[in-house]
């Protein structure tokens, strides 16, 4: 049985003459429990009133596009609760005690909780609604919930710690937290409650423009979930077969970075200059050639990859080395990492292949505010890689979605200042060498991989192609489109205007409360689901 001993409370756009009650309650319940809690509140309209009297309250004010509020509260309400014991009361008026006490036993057996509102005051119409609901999540999710959108749930985040960011707006984010928690396999429970909370316009949840955009929305979610499942699957399968036969001995590190053949990494290390005691971030770090290189040049370095036999590599390579560094398996579109740490965020051909909203999010996260983040991307114009790429399908993933110009807009309104250098216009022929007159299969060997092997033997013409390249880039600068690789460097600084889909967060009354920072740790349990 799971011990109910520290618990955290996330309260979305509670009423505000409902908070100081709500706090109350919390307090004398978590008294008689004897367990250590916390209250975080978040709201929209203002700032809730509560109880000066209790400690260990957090007040958040979020500026939120419409409709991404709650997603936004409870995603970085789970980031920041200190405890995995998390109870989740949304847009709702207080619950019951008994009510509170029931979800709070239930986490002593399963993952997840959820309320299942058993009255309501417009009865018929929502019976209707809930009847039409659960046969949707039938039709789409195989899921057997009888009421997935009640706003009062309990959950243990470290079940949940993979699913903590979100595709849906406020009317389906507690459905994509369900199904998504159901399609991990997690032991999820159902909690009869008596009370009901009212609807402020009833009249707006009924309409029938209302159900057909719910239901269209819903559509988009199913496919965003199985997208999303898909690639995360595919990719570290595919990166775990590559790290298979990887072999340390022919790996470069120096090289990486040094020959004349890496033009995008000798530019981005010039963007970073003196990277002693810097804190990296290596995303999507592969076999960990970059990752050593910048611990051999004193910096902190943290590599994440998707495929748990990359990371095995990695640390091996490191060993091998003799430098130390943080290697953990992780996605970039949701990384279990704090805020505004990072000095620097690196990566080699990494934003296509995830899905770059949740990813961009989270790189500005964890960058301090001074910090840049550099990524080396392909670009797709260019008629010879587009046939490299089709042809050499068995060592690339079917996922990948390589860079628009029009992709740096995006860039441009969540990072302060967004640049990018191109490179490989004429270089390009190497690739037609390899293939013409050195017949190098492309599906068996990686072009990318093989100009830094042969940099010594392709030095002379690559110099050559070189010079025709800044040739070209200054006489024709739109032509920079068709190149291989573009380097962006993303400077985090201060955002000029609050962006779409990303928090915007003003803490209130510090002095008025305690925080305990300490995380339990739980242990599985092997009781059955009742769902």
């Amino acid at each position: 049985m799971h011990r109910i001993n520290r618990l955290s409370f996330i309260l979305c756009n509670i009423n505000n003459e409902d908070v100081r009650d709500i706090t109350t309650d919390i307090d004398i319940l978590c008294k008689d429990i004897s367990a250590d809690y916390e209250i975080l509140i978040y709201s929209q309209m203002g700032v809730p009133g509560f109880n000066n009297n209790i400690n260990h309250v957090r007040h958040f004010f979020m500026h939120q596009a419409l409709g991404r509020f709650l997603p936004a509260a409870i995603r970085d309400g789970l980031r920041r609760a200190s405890y995995d014991n998390i109870v989740l009361m949304c847009n709702a008026e207080i619950p019951p005690a008994s009510t509170l006490r029931n979800l709070i036993d239930g986490l002593r057996h399963y993952d997840l909780v959820l309320g299942t509102r058993l009255r309501h005051e417009h009865y018929l119409r929502m019976m209707i609604y809930r009847w039409g609901w659960h046969k949707l999540m039938r039709c789409f999710f195989r899921l057997h919930v009888n009421d997935i959108n009640c706003p009062w749930k309990a959950l243990r985040r470290d079940r949940l710690s993979k699913i903590s960011y979100f595709e849906a707006d406020d009317t389906l984010v507690h459905t994509e937290l369900v199904t998504k928690a159901w399609a991990k396999g997690l032991r999820i429970a159902e909690l009869p409650v008596q009370k009901y909370y009212r609807l402020h316009n009833p009249t707006e949840h009924f309409g029938l423009g209302d159900v057909l955009d719910n239901l269209w929305k819903l559509i988009k979610l199913k496919f965003q979930i199985a997208k999303d499942a898909g690639r995360h699957h595919d990719e570290s399968e595919f990166h775990d077969k590559w790290a298979a036969g990887i072999d340390l001995t022919g790996l470069q590190v120096n090289e990486n970075f040094e020959a004349v053949t890496a033009p995008e990494n000798r530019y981005a290390k010039e963007v970073m200059g003196d990277i002693r005691n810097k804190r990296i971030l290596d995303l999507g770090c592969g076999a960990g050639e970059t990752s050593v290189f910048f611990a051999g040049q004193g910096a902190q370095v943290t590599a994440l990859d998707i495929s748990e036999q990359m990371i095995d590599v990695t640390r091996r390579l490191a060993e091998r080395h003799h430098v130390k560094l943080n290697a953990r398996v992780m996605m970039a579109e949701d990384m279990d990492l704090p805020d505004n740490h990072f000095d620097f965020v690196f990566g080699n051909g990494v934003l296509h292949h995830v899905n770059r909203t949740h990813a961009y999010r989270e790189i500005h996260r964890v960058l301090k505010p001074d910090g840049k983040a550099i990524f080396i991307e392909p670009l797709c114009y260019n008629p010879v890689i587009s046939v490299y790429r089709l042809i050499a399908n068995t060592v690339r993933t079917k996922n990948e979605k390589p860079f628009k110009f029009r992709d740096f807009k995006v860039l441009q309104k969540l990072f302060a200042r967004v640049s990018h250098r191109e490179f490989w216009l004429a270089g390009q022929l190497i690739f037609i060498r390899f293939f013409l007159l050195e017949r190098i299969n492309p599906r068996k060997e990686r072009y990318w991989k093989k100009v830094i092997t042969d940099a010594a033997r392709l030095a002379p013409l690559y110099k050559r192609l070189e010079k025709i390249d800044r040739f070209i880039f200054k006489t024709l600068p739109w032509l920079k489109r068709f190149c291989w690789n573009t380097v962006i460097v993303m400077e985090k600084g201060k955002s000029k205007s609050p962006p779409p889909l990303v928090e915007q967060w003003m803490e209130l009354a510090p002095d008025a409360f305690h925080l305990i920072s300490q995380t339990p740790s739980s242990q599985p349990e092997d009781t059955p689901a009742l769902l």
